[in-house]
């Protein structure tokens, strides 16, 4: 069957509504079209902010479902926070309201605009775009692409007349968009040949043309859907651009900013010198943007140093712990001052045990530093979510000890493994974190963890139920071990071994006389 057979069997027997679900690579494009939409969002935003808690929470009831998602991006791109329950601009708020007033070109607009949204977690997912670009491109790889052609693919899409739609859809770029998720499909076009590919192209551009859009592509990029030329190429610019970004490694924000300048300036012409000077005025805001997207596991460098409970008493009792403003590296000071008081206030609180203990028998050893049982803080929460809610996430509930095993479980076991150990950890808190002010939805915690609930057994997938008695992964410590251990266990209640104990003399061994040299002479001659 040639390439075009194959596409017409896809498109057969399906109305042109239904034959694709999205065009667009970002969730977040549903919104922001492009991401200058994200400085409209700001206005609309703030005008949002001036309203009372009440007026806010009646106007987000009655707007319909993508207003609210509006306003949701607006507020995972971190340029809002909540401070005493009222509406704020953060730190990075503030400067962007002051990059709005600059005048800049587009491509310099375009720049600096990538730089605030890029740590923005959309769809609930922390580092979104940096997640998602991974994503695509493994989809892609599947399909038998190499880095290097994807790249090629997107560039060919850069230089293509920029505002003509029918020019797009005979770019390959295209049909990698579309079938993403089409594996078998999209390998049977990678690995067709240009006069395939050629004709695929054509039927899909007649059907185009003449306004018929009845085909998957045609239907997909209709002037009635809801992606344009704009939105193409500005999926791809931040898909590209992302990649190169994050596969460079930079060590540090300057590295980070000399790497985008560089490839952007391939393609498009910057103003380098007045956005650098802009960027360093306010390097604070944008060096938080370099921490959040290539620290390890995303955790900001603080302190995590023992500090006595006396200390830790008289300092937050004149700390604001509501104020806490994430988006910018001058909170990092009292941020690891409160880390360190927490951290030490909740191994006190497990009398220096895992939360899971009880559970799944953790296995101990003595830090060289404090001398005191090792264990490592988990934040239920994470820091990232905190515009989620109306308090502040650094409180004691949202601080979990775990032995290095079961913190090792949580990230990296499989999913049914790490749900049961997370059921077990939130019910224990539930109450506490309420009393706090954190109450988490169902959706948001399967959504911060990365669980799929659909995929969890039935029964097995509700956060709200316990999963104390639930088996859970243990160390294997061998058979000789588990006989040890169940002999002690029965020896502490009083109960036999059940083996008999049987005591053998031992025999001692007759030490034999050395013979000496003299004697050995003697009885050679």
């Amino acid at each position: 069957m040639s390439l075009l057979d194959q596409y017409i069997a896809k498109c057969a027997g399906k109305r042109p509504e239904t034959l694709s679900d999205k065009g667009y690579l970002f969730d977040f494009t549903e919104n922001f079209t492009t991401l200058w939409m994200v400085e409209e969002g700001f206005y609309t935003y703030s005008k949002l902010c001036a309203m009372t808690a009440e007026e806010f929470n009646t106007y987000v009831e009655e707007s319909p479902m993508q207003a609210r998602r509006f306003m949701d991006n607006v507020r995972r791109s971190k340029l809002f926070m909540t401070r005493d329950g009222v509406k704020v601009k953060s730190a990075k708020g503030e400067v962007f309201e002051k990059f709005l007033l600059e005048k800049l070109t587009p491509e310099d607009r375009w720049f600096m605009d990538y730089l605030f949204v890029a740590d923005g977690y959309y769809n609930l997912e922390s580092n979104y775009i940096f997640a998602e670009t991974d994503r695509v491109f493994d989809a892609w790889q599947k399909a038998g692409y190499t880095p290097a052609q994807i790249y090629n693919a997107i560039i060919y899409l850069f230089n293509t007349r920029q505002g003509n739609m029918e020019e797009y859809l005979r770019t390959e770029y295209v049909i990698m968009t579309t079938f993403r998720n089409d594996t078998a499909f999209l390998s049977a076009y990678h690995a067709a040949s240009e006069f395939e590919k050629s004709e695929l192209h054509d039927y899909i551009l007649d059907n185009y043309t003449k306004e018929r859009y009845t085909c998957i592509v045609s239907a997909l990029f209709a002037p009635s859907a809801l992606i344009d030329c704009d939105t193409v190429l500005d999926d791809a610019k931040i898909l590209f651009f992302t990649h190169y970004i994050k596969n460079s490694h930079p060590i540090s924000l300057e590295e980070m900013l000399e790497i985008f300048e560089q490839v952007y300036t391939r393609f498009y012409k910057l103003n380098t010198k007045k956005l650098t000077n802009f960027i360093m005025m306010y390097e604070d805001v944008f060096r938080m943007t370099y921490l959040n997207l290539f620290s390890d596991n995303n955790e900001l460098p603080l302190t995590d140093t023992e500090l006595s409970l006396a200390e830790g008493d008289d300092f937050l009792e004149n700390a604001d712990l509501d104020a806490f403003d994430y988006t910018t590296t001058e909170t990092l000071d009292k941020l690891g001052r409160v880390n360190a008081i927490l951290s030490t206030a909740a191994r006190y609180e497990t009398d220096f045990k895992c939360e899971l203990h009880k559970e799944n028998k953790c296995r101990y050893f003595t830090s060289k530093e404090t001398g005191k049982t090792y264990l490592e803080i988990h934040q239920l929460i994470p820091r990232d979510y905190a515009n989620e809610f109306s308090h502040s996430l650094e409180r004691a509930s949202n601080y979990v000890p775990l032995c290095p095993h079961c913190h090792r479980l949580i990230h990296e076991a499989t999913d049914a493994e790490r749900f049961r150990l997370l059921a077990t950890i939130y019910q224990k808190r539930k109450s506490w974190l309420a009393e706090d002010g954190i109450e988490p939805s169902k959706e948001l915690l399967f959504a911060i963890y990365g669980i799929e609930q659909g995929k969890l057994a039935p029964g097995k997938n509700d956060f709200e139920k316990a999963f104390l008695d639930a088996p859970q992964p243990k160390l294997n410590v061998g058979k000789r071990g588990l006989r040890l251990k169940e002999k002690k266990e029965r020896q502490e209640k009083g109960e036999g071994t059940g083996d008999p104990i049987i005591v053998e003399p031992v025999e001692k061994a007759t030490p034999k006389k050395k013979a000496t040299k003299k004697k050995t002479e003697k009885s050679q001659k």
